[in-house]
């Protein structure tokens, strides 16, 4: 049985709009935090999420730093199981950022990474869906880096000899001359990369799937076929083959034309295009259920129950969804969520049907 895990407090200090401010969640697992559009409920729930991940879902470090000030500070108290770990974040763009849990300072983010498994669930990720291929590659990379630590250690890898190579590519063309002999070192050490990387996210995506069809059934009450589709030159039989034989394309190009760089994965409702045909609530139950695989997945393989943070996400959806939703986060094998909602009516109706606790943030 996975162990649980709680987040009971957190200190925010010059963290985007906030100067400071304590929130306690208690004991309780189910929070709902209301308050007007703006006064900042996502920035808290991100607050979450950068002592989980070491970044922030939407901007970067030096935008998360409140306006005339020079660092931020998150402290977080929680407990899993007999266990309470006291969680310290600071950030100065003029030095690194500083993990400490316990009076341990982390020497590196890939130690520090998947101690506090947290989903986030917010109304920008269907640009999952919309976007270019770059948020599907980050998505699917921050889950298994979280579950892979190996994982993490080789998709840095591969990004910096990548960089490498293009900056040498571009060298080559600048000088119009081509040293193989140099670039057959840097292709050694990058193809045995991407075809673990390649593996990784193949793997992952079959995993995924089933799960993810799942809770796309419970919250739609459907019987819609979902369906994920991984696309990569690497899984070409002859991709080293290919790899070598682009390299005058390459070089005309500047940058590296074919590898896991390039990877893409659709998303498809049957055999229809989810981006281009399918309804605004249906890209959003299908993101939901992604989250919600990914939350399994989490919990299977770290042995821990991640919070649930959902930010101001029910508007999309109609009740009948919004119902299944709640009933769904409500049980097993969810364990603490956090809601965002800016309209009270909808905060009193999820109250009637659940014991949730309400945090008013202007009234913090």
């Amino acid at each position: 049985m996975p162990n649980n895990l709680q987040i009971i407090k957190i200190k925010v200090q010059n963290f985007k709009n906030y100067k400071y401010t304590l929130v306690d969640f208690g004991n309780c697992l189910h929070t709902i935090i209301c308050g007007a559009n703006g006064i900042g409920k996502t920035n808290l729930l991100d607050a979450i999420y950068f002592l989980s991940l070491t970044k922030s879902a939407f901007h970067s470090d030096k935008q998360l730093i409140k306006h005339e000030e020079i660092f931020f500070r998150l402290e977080a108290d929680y407990h899993i199981e007999d266990i309470d770990k006291k969680a310290i974040v600071t950030y100065t763009p003029s030095e690194k950022k500083s993990f400490i849990v316990n009076n341990y300072h982390y020497p590196s983010l890939a130690e520090y990474i998947g101690q506090f498994p947290v989903i986030l669930i917010a109304p920008n990720d269907t640009d999952l869906i919309r976007e270019g291929s770059e948020e599907r590659r980050r998505f699917f990379d921050t889950l298994l880096c979280q579950i892979d630590k190996s994982y993490l250690q080789k998709l840095s890898e591969c990004n910096k000899i990548l960089k490498q190579r293009n900056a040498l590519l571009t060298h080559f063309k600048e000088q119009r001359n081509i040293n193989t002999t140099l670039l057959e070192v840097y292709d050694e050490q990058l193809l045995p990369l991407m075809e673990f990387i390649c593996t990784a996210r193949s793997n992952l995506l079959n995993s995924i799937s089933s799960i993810t069809q799942k809770y796309y059934d419970s919250i739609a009450q459907s019987t819609e076929k979902i369906n994920m589709i991984y696309q990569s030159d690497c899984l070409d039989i002859d991709f080293k083959n290919h790899f070598k034989n682009a390299l005058q394309k390459d070089y005309m190009l500047e940058r590296t034309t074919q590898g896991i760089h390039k990877d893409d994965f659709d998303f498809l409702l049957g055999d229809i295009p989810i981006k281009k045909f399918g309804s605004q609530g249906q890209q959003k139950t299908f993101v939901i259920a992604l989250k919600f695989a990914t939350f399994e997945i989490l919990r299977n393989t770290l042995n821990i129950t991640p919070i649930l943070l959902l930010d101001d996400i029910l508007d999309k959806l109609d009740q009948n969804r919004t119902e299944h939703l709640m009933k769904i986060v409500s049980q097993e094998p969810f364990g603490q969520v956090i809601v965002t909602e800016a309209n009270i009516h909808r905060v009193e109706y999820i109250n009637q049907k659940k014991n949730w606790k309400i945090i008013e943030i202007d009234k913090l």
